[in-house]
């Protein structure tokens, strides 16, 4: 864990969800920690795609230029019927 003090914040809900929430007994605070590790590992990810996306392009493109040229690898043994 990080050493730093919590801060506050102020957030909006819809009120429905709160309702509920709080009708099961929902600690908000570790509700709002869940949903913000969840939010920050999804925009994490996607910022590691994107990057590898960056990073390998002019791979992806030579091999999309081969198979444009060549047909996919191993095409002539594809399985027509089981």
């Amino acid at each position: 864990m990080n050493a730093q003090p919590p801060r506050r914040i102020q957030v909006q809900l819809d009120a429905d969800l709160l309702d509920r929430a709080e009708e099961l007994g929902v600690d908000m605070d570790d509700a709002v920690l869940d949903g913000m590790r969840i939010a920050v590992e999804r925009a994490e990810g996607r910022a590691r795609r994107k990057r590898w996306a960056m990073e390998n392009r002019g791979s992806l493109e030579a091999w999309g230029e081969w198979v444009e040229r060549n047909g996919l690898l191993l095409s002539d043994l594809a399985v027509t019927k089981l």
